[in-house]
């Protein structure tokens, strides 16, 4: 293209058409999907090619002396001014701008300016090439405009999940209704809000936020019928705006709450019953749109739940508070039932015929010692809260309690081991306190008879078979072991027949019986199921365990 520049200097004086006829250079230039000008230093343009005069709907001859200003709009050449001034300086840039074409079509052109500079370092005329980027900047705009979208979206999921969150770990009614105000704002704006809930015909306010120092909340029901935009929520069961309540019928004006010109109103839904709703004000009319009745509709979901299980909670608490209440008396009278019982056979005890005396002391001991230990039981079973009892704490309470009735003078030791804290239901633990008193009262009378030192020694193992788990308990002495009869079973014995049937039929056990340097008594019996547990219930039954333990 050096001719065209050595055609604009030659001649510039002359003020004429730099290209005279076709060249191959104007043919290129023409077909060219830009646009094209040069202008020399006056603003009064040189040269355009094709494009740059159907742009403006004329003919090139059009443009040649003309005068920028007089081709382009005010508003136009007021952004462009400037920049021929910078070409001017000899600079070489790139600038955006607004143009319209010959229809009076908006559009965004990417202009680049380009100085010409002569041998001397002067700048007597420069090239303007502009691009219309119209499409590519729509294309643009709606790029970024689906990431701000996604952007949003993403982020709206996020904030509901950190909602979902914040409300399932709270528990207590009035933290979870000022909750999801806090919550609310995070998604819906509003310049006050509230929640209603509502029982029969009525309803209620029951937490508020942002409502003016002298709003004065009725703190009791109204009935619904009062609220014909209240009525339309639960009818519609979905979200309900009023865009302006100064002239809608049917909003109730309340002279406290006359800012309120938008208004919306979402039910509160659990199991297809509307228990109340989501109230949003704010001080603009036409605020609320559909989107946030789609949001609102989506968080009223959430609040419902929290609601409903704060609720499920607190009925949950009482009905364990009256469990725990007619427990205490259950147990309270079971306890005294047992010690009216051993006052009874202590009674017969001291007033038995002489003759009869010893007969009856033996038969009552053994009666009362078995009573001791269902009572010992039964009250380690209540501070446990009927829950599972560790049975190496269960044995170890019952065998001294046992040991109380053998005469001062002899010394038994007592050891329990259990390679594992098995646990044993409720109804596990009266026929184990029978068994072991039964067990250790006879270790009383026939291992000690005549020696002042013994010992006895439980242990305890987990068994598995398939999927069934047994307990396997073996108790032993040091005294001179079964008679030859008791393991043959010829001869009866009142003792061995009932640990026999409270094994069998109790604990739906095997009971084995053996000599090996003593007395040696093999228990075996499955594991009671364990019910669910709580977090509350195991730490009442731990501390139950310890009390019985200490």
């Amino acid at each position: 293209m050096d001719w065209i520049w050595e055609n604009i200097v030659n001649d510039q004086q002359k003020r004429k058409p730099v290209l005279q006829g076709p060249q191959p250079v104007e043919q290129l230039l023409d077909h060219l999907p830009i646009l094209i000008a040069y202008i020399d230093e006056d603003q009064r343009y040189l040269y355009v090619n094709q494009a740059y005069a159907a742009w403006y709907g004329k003919e090139k001859s059009y443009f040649i002396g003309q005068k920028i200003a007089d081709i382009l709009t005010p508003d136009v050449y007021a952004n462009v001014q400037p920049n021929i001034q910078r070409v001017m300086t000899g600079e070489t840039f790139s600038f955006e701008n607004i143009s319209y074409t010959s229809a009076g079509e908006e559009r965004t052109v990417l202009a680049t300016y380009v100085p010409y500079i002569d041998a001397h370092g002067e700048v007597h005329s420069f090239l303007g090439m502009v691009q219309d980027i119209t499409a590519r900047k729509r294309a643009t705009a709606e790029r970024e405009r689906m990431l701000a979208a996604e952007r949003a979206q993403r982020e709206l999921a996020e904030t509901f999940i950190e909602i979902t969150n914040a409300l399932n770990t709270i528990h207590e009614r009035e933290e979870v209704l000022q909750t999801i105000l806090v919550q609310l704002a995070r998604v819906i704006p509003y310049d006050s809000a509230s929640v209603m809930l509502i029982s029969d015909d009525q309803f209620q306010i029951v937490t508020e936020k942002g409502f003016p120092p002298d709003y004065t909340d009725p703190g009791f029901p109204f009935a619904i019928t009062k609220l014909p935009h209240i009525q339309e929520v639960l009818r519609e069961r979905h979200p309900v705006i009023i865009q302006d309540t100064h002239t809608a019928p049917r909003w109730y004006a309340n002279p406290e709450i006359t800012y309120i010109r938008c208004w919306m109103g979402t039910p509160l839904i659990v199991r297809d019953r509307v228990i109340g709703l989501l109230n949003l004000d704010k001080k603009e009319p036409n605020f609320y749109t559909q989107r946030h009745a789609e949001l609102s509709a989506a968080f009223a979901n959430q609040a419902a739940i929290a609601i409903e299980n704060a609720r499920l909670y607190e009925q949950a608490r009482r009905d364990a508070r009256t469990k725990s209440m007619l427990l205490k008396e259950v147990n309270h009278r079971v306890g005294n039932n047992l010690t009216a019982i051993l006052g009874l056979l202590l009674a017969e005890r001291r007033h038995a015929h002489q003759s009869q005396r010893p007969a009856v002391e033996a038969t009552l001991d053994r009666l009362i010692r078995r009573i001791e230990g269902l009572s010992e039981a039964h009250r380690m079973l209540s501070c446990a809260q009927w829950a599972p009892l560790y049975l190496s704490y269960l044995a170890t309470k019952i065998i001294h309690l046992a040991l109380n009735s053998r005469p001062t003078t002899q010394h038994i030791a007592v050891e329990v081991k259990a390679s594992a804290r098995m646990t044993i239901m409720p109804p596990q633990a009266m026929p184990l306190a029978l068994i072991i008193n039964e067990l250790a009262t006879n270790t009383i009378k026939y291992a000690m008879d005549e020696r002042q030192q013994g010992k006895i020694t439980l242990t305890i193992d987990a068994q598995r078979e398939g999927d069934e788990e047994y307990i396997a308990m073996v108790y032993r002495d040091d005294g001179p072991g079964y008679p030859p009869g008791v393991l043959n079973a010829n001869a009866y014995h009142i003792g061995l027949t009932l640990l026999q049937r409270l094994v069998r039929i109790s604990l739906k056990g095997q009971l084995s019986l053996t000599n090996r340097e003593g007395a040696v008594t093999t228990i075996r019996f499955p594991v009671g199921k364990q019910p669910p547990w709580t977090e509350e219930a195991e730490a009442e039954a731990e501390a139950g365990r310890e009390e019985n333990h200490q």
